[in-house]
């Protein structure tokens, strides 16, 4: 069985990692250039971002997420951002993201929360089927961003 452990300052080597390579696989498959900056991410454990590592049955490390709470005020309720979810390439299409997804669920019920909601690259279809499977539903939203700086 798979498990959902909430991680700490003291995993951040082990979160770096998992993000560096999910980065590099990113680029790859996309061209988009993500670069990992590690002082936000150390910082966003202040900031109310809640890390998570998964283990597989023998105990072993194999990826990582985070979620963040967002209050939606027309609805008056609590719902969490799903993100950063990566997982070694030797633990994929083994159905552990339902698990994990479950695991993920029940954390946000117990924390006040009545969804989780991620993003997928459009280019991401194993990622997009996936999703679909663990019980995700893709919605009439369209993402737009306003970005400034580097």
């Amino acid at each position: 069985m798979v498990a959902l452990q909430e991680a700490g300052r003291a995993d951040l080597p082990v979160l770096e990692s998992y993000l560096r390579a999910m980065t590099a696989e990113t680029e790859a498959a996309t061209g988009d250039a993500l670069p990992v900056n590690m002082a936000a991410i150390t910082a966003s454990f202040d900031e109310g971002v809640h890390w998570f590592l998964f283990t597989d049955e023998a105990g072993t490390h194999f990826g990582c997420c985070h979620m963040q709470s967002v209050f939606n005020y027309w609805r008056a309720e609590k719902r969490f951002y799903l993100g950063g979810l990566y997982f070694t390439p030797d633990h994929r299409g083994r159905g552990y993201l339902s698990h994990i997804v479950a695991a993920l669920r029940a954390w946000a019920a117990e924390h006040g929360g009545v969804q989780i909601y991620c993003h997928i690259h459009a280019k991401n279809a194993l990622s997009t089927r996936a999703f679909a499977k663990a019980g995700f539903a893709l919605v009439d939203y369209q993402l737009h961003v306003l970005h400034w700086g580097d």
